[in-house]
């Protein structure tokens, strides 16, 4: 009770709010309390928010995907089998492809990626995937992708791999 109390509370300093936090190294949530972002930031840290549905819902409709891309990056394991849970904005797609996922990691997500969340940055980060890892795309997505990017080596290469496939014989 004490610790919900503490976890909820912003009357403390940050420093002192990471402080005393350390005094709880085994304690979790399982249900992510709605705090200032840079507490929960610390709590994510620290591996006490676990991973759950829930959890992700309550992340991405209160936080900044900065925060989210955190919380499923401590969580990496449970968010690859899980991905498909997760609505993945521009931003959140731009921190997981510029994150320590490897290429493979990265690349089973792009598929759940929709066309509409692709920027420049995004679409850098797709097609850099795309040229060491083919994976089966939607074609407008592929098409806007390959338009928004700037990487004119990796583009070529993955439109002769993406004629390849899609050209009958």
């Amino acid at each position: 009770m004490l610790l919900k109390e503490f976890v909820a509370s912003d009357t403390l300093s940050l420093s002192a709010y990471e402080i005393i936090l350390g005094r709880f190294e085994r304690w979790y949530y399982s249900n992510a309390p709605v705090i200032q972002e840079e507490r929960l930031s610390l709590m994510i840290d620290r591996g006490m928010v676990h991973f759950t549905d829930e959890n992700t819902v309550v992340l991405q409709k209160n936080y900044s995907d900065k925060v989210v891309s955190e919380y499923l990056l401590k969580h990496k394991k449970a968010f690859l089998k899980n991905k498909e849970t997760v609505v993945y904005t521009t931003e959140l797609a731009l921190f997981l492809l510029r994150s320590s996922l490897t290429i493979h990691e990265k690349a089973s997500i792009i598929p759940l990626f929709k066309k509409d969340i692709l920027s420049v940055e995004v679409a850098n980060g797709v097609i850099g995937v795309l040229k060491v890892v083919q994976i089966a795309l939607e074609p407008d997505f592929i098409v806007k992708a390959m338009s928004l990017s700037q990487m004119t080596n990796e583009k070529i290469f993955v439109l002769i791999y993406t004629l390849e496939k899609y050209t009958p014989n």
